[in-house]
């Protein structure tokens, strides 16, 4: 059956309305998840979910042994940068050179903001400072990046302070949410769609008990 935490967490959207973020496992699924959720209409629960167990693997791994971290590491459906104090790569995975279109030896040529959508730039870099400096920071945001062939993509990031060979690094877990963001920009189409439609019910309703309304009293003046 449904685990009781998922129906609690799915209640209290749908009683409160209030939008929600948690992660939790899933004993079902044997996965991780990060869960946004919120409530387009009273009564109603919408939910995305983001499967972050190779992230919670690779932090677990990288705790454990560099060993078992790059076993993971290089078989993991998110990208993974790590870069030093610089913002230099000092590390890459193969599907960060998927979702980017650079190959890997062009990307340890490269540095964060390198790929940084510009808009962007003063945000990230300010992240970026803070989270080396070790002040308090975002555990993950959303920003755009630039690929190889210049088109935008939108990413969710997470970020973590590490330690790689021996020197101060941070380790940058990406996630291309190109789909999510389709899906959310559907949504709220349909939302808005909805919102007219019963707009358009209200008026139409009142416009009618208006005219009953002007019925009944003809009807009485010749009574």
């Amino acid at each position: 059956g449904t685990e009781p935490f998922w129906v609690k967490q799915c209640g209290q959207i749908a009683i409160s309305g209030k939008p929600i973020q948690f992660k939790n496992g899933s004993k079902m699924f044997g996965r991780y998840f990060e869960v946004i959720g919120y409530s387009p209409q009273k009564g109603q629960v919408a939910t995305v979910f983001t499967d972050i167990t190779d992230r919670m693997q690779i932090e677990n791994a990288l705790r454990e042994s560099e060993t078992n971290f790059r076993a993971i590491i290089e078989n993991a459906n998110d990208a993974i940068f790590i870069a030093n104090q610089s913002g230099q790569y000092i590390y890459v995975n193969r599907r960060a050179s998927e979702i980017t279109g650079y190959s890997i030896p062009e990307l340890l040529t490269m540095s964060y903001s390198d790929m940084v959508h510009p808009d962007e730039m003063k945000r990230i870099g300010r992240i970026f400072k803070n989270r080396m400096k070790g002040n308090s920071v975002p555990d993950s945001y959303e920003t755009l990046i630039l690929k190889k062939d210049k088109t935008s993509m939108p990413i969710e990031v997470y970020g973590a302070n590490t330690t790689w060979k021996g020197q101060t690094a941070i380790m940058i877990t990406v996630r291309d949410i190109t789909l999510r963001k389709r899906f959310e920009e559907a949504l709220g189409k349909i939302n808005t769609e909805l919102e007219h439609r019963v707009e358009e019910q209200t008026i139409e309703l009142m416009n009618i008990a208006e005219k009953l309304e002007d019925k009944q009293r003809e009807l009485l003046r010749h009574k």
